[in-house]
């Protein structure tokens, strides 16, 4: 299976016609065993379906300019990419388009192969599953509590939730505020209280566009350690409550021969989630800790009910989408339909501000009847 060190090196054809490029990727095509090729094939498929949503979910305004080759789109098979990277143009070379799909779509499926055959979603999915078992055996009472969560978002403050405007099954009176009610199927702790779940799994697309963030920073290894990729978002009524139930967690955990690789770490206020990432915001508060339990590493992120909607509805930098949103725009569009190919020009502000106002118009927010948009 390839390296990530000659995938790192092979990006630079991409945009540069040489037939060279072509010859290198025969010879690895090639030499491959046929359970690698069917492999491949598969992860193809992976890296169209991925493109796909990416540009539907956060840009879908400029679909009509990022579509795929037909060819390119169309094809099933890795030899066939490489044909038509090299079709020439009447009496010219390659066209830079259709090559530049051709090859990045080739490598972009060694990479969710390389992914899917060291650590395949099939196990991702079947770990989670355990150790969901086990914490309904262990944890959790066998029977949901549904809640209706009454929430006042600010609009004189992009629509955040504060701590004292919640409220569970019972309303407050908030003048001013926006009045909203969310239904949860909340787990009961067998130790007493309650507790929003949501599993987080980070598919192989998701994973291969970390790994390129890394790359493109100058960090290239033969292995990656992709630690987010298996784990649990826990959402909990108060900061005391969610102190509590990380450490009451962590200890179930222990008793069963977990082991405790990061400490339960606090963002918020002047620190970032994660501080390497550079779309990261001080503005979403969570804790998180990472775990080792069965030979897997879990990271389980922490929340309240109050920051988990200023995440979910708010217009501010602590909105989850808005986060991914700046995150594809300051690696995931450019490395995918770079300006020089595509014609879009990603680090330019008023893409940006286009791309944000289409994703804020989705939340629903209006004011005197006008999208609220504060950028």
């Amino acid at each position: 299976m390839i390296h990530w060190k000659q995938l790192d090196e092979w990006q630079k054809d991409w945009l540069n016609v040489d037939v060279d490029a072509l010859k290198k990727r025969r010879e690895f095509l090639r030499r491959a065993p046929l359970r690698d090729q069917a492999l491949f094939v598969d992860s193809l498929q992976v890296v169209r379906q991925g493109r796909r949503e990416l540009m539907k979910d956060f840009a879908a305004i400029y679909a009509h300019q990022t579509g795929l080759d037909s060819a390119i789109a169309s094809t099933p098979h890795m030899d066939r990419l490489l044909e038509l990277a090299e079709r020439h143009r009447d009496g010219g070379s390659p066209d830079p388009r259709r090559w530049f799909e051709a090859l990045s779509l080739f490598d972009q499926a060694l990479a969710i192969a390389r992914i899917e055959y060291k650590d395949p979603l099939e196990s991702v999915g079947r770990d989670l599953e355990v150790l969901l078992d086990f914490l309904w055996s262990t944890f959790f009472d066998d029977e949901y509590k549904r809640i209706h969560l009454h929430a006042y978002h600010d609009p004189t403050k992009q629509f955040i939730v504060t701590e004292d405007d919640v409220s569970i099954d019972e309303p407050l009176i908030r003048p001013g505020l926006i009045h909203r009610v969310y239904p949860l199927d909340c787990r009961r702790i067998t130790s007493g209280g309650i507790a929003f779940m949501d599993d987080r799994i980070k598919g192989a697309f998701s994973t291969w566009l970390k790994i390129g963030r890394k790359m493109k920073d100058g960090i290239v290894t033969d292995t990656y350690n992709v630690t987010d990729r298996c784990g649990l978002t826990f959402v909990v009524p108060t900061r005391a409550d969610l102190v509590e139930f990380a450490l009451s967690l962590l200890d179930t955990l222990l008793k069963n021969g977990a082991e405790e690789l990061e400490k339960l770490s606090e963002a918020g206020e002047d620190v970032a989630a994660d501080p390497t990432n550079r779309s990261s915001s001080s503005m979403y508060r969570m804790a998180k800790m990472l775990v080792m339990w069965h030979e897997r590493e879990y990271e389980f992120q922490f929340i309240t009910f109050h920051d988990y909607f200023t995440a979910k509805r708010s217009l501010t930098d602590a909105n989850h989408d808005l986060y991914k949103l700046r995150q594809a725009c300051g690696f995931s569009f450019p490395y995918l339909w770079p300006t020089s190919i595509y014609g879009i020009e990603w680090e330019q502000e008023h893409v940006r501000n286009d791309l944000r106002a289409w994703k804020i118009d989705q939340l629903g927010w209006h004011v005197n009847g006008k999208h609220s948009v504060n950028l």
